[in-house]
């Protein structure tokens, strides 16, 4: 790790974007975003168990990736910013 003690994100989008090449299903993109938006764990549990339900591999990739990292109700609270995405620094990625 580069930095420690600085806490670290995944973008959604660029998640998706991987995981949407195993797993086309437009019901599991809606329930893994929903999972990322949650505000609070309950409706995180929630999701994960609805994709658990549908697809069992999608549930098992997308579990294998710590939620702290990617689902906004499990960011640390410190943080001022809870967006899932940046896009302004997106424009520096081309």
């Amino acid at each position: 790790m580069l930095f420690l003690g600085v806490e670290h994100r995944f973008c959604v989008r660029h998640m998706y974007a991987n995981f949407k090449l195993r797993f086309k299903d437009k019901a599991l993109r809606d329930i893994m975003w929903a999972a990322a938006r949650a505000y609070e764990t309950d409706g995180w549990s929630q999701k994960m168990r609805e994709l658990q339900v549908a697809n069992r591999e999608a549930y098992d990739r997308l579990s294998a990736i710590p939620a702290n990292l990617w689902s906004r109700c499990i960011f640390n609270t410190r943080s001022k910013c809870d967006l899932l995405s940046n896009n302004v620094s997106e424009s520096f990625n081309q």
